[in-house]
C-alpha cells in the first residue's frame, strides 16, 4: 500500500504527489476530523541502513586521536 498526499475541494480529490501508475486502481480516501493535526508518519519502515553508534563513537575516538598527534607535530615544529 502506498499513501499519497491529495486535496478534497469541489467533490473532487486532487493528487499532490503522482504515483508511477497511470492504470485504473482502486483506492482508499481517508477524511481526518476537523479537529485532527496531519503529521508525517515516523518510524513505520525500519531502515536498510540502521545508524551505527558504535562505528560512529570509534571514528570519533580516532579523529581525536589524529587531531591530538596533529597538533602535537606542529607545536614541535
Amino acid at each position: 500500500m502506498k499513501r499519497f498526499n491529495a486535496i478534497y475541494k469541489n467533490g473532487e480529490v486532487e493528487l499532490i504527489e503522482k504515483p508511477d501508475s497511470t492504470e485504473p486502481t482502486k483506492v482508499f480516501v481517508l477524511f481526518p476530523d476537523e479537529n485532527t493535526e496531519i503529521r508525517a508518519l515516523r518510524g513505520a519502515k525500519k531502515s536498510k541502513s540502521p545508524i551505527d553508534y558504535s562505528a560512529i563513537s570509534k571514528d570519533l575516538a580516532n579523529l581525536s586521536k589524529e587531531s591530538e598527534k596533529h597538533i602535537e607535530e606542529e607545536s614541535n615544529s
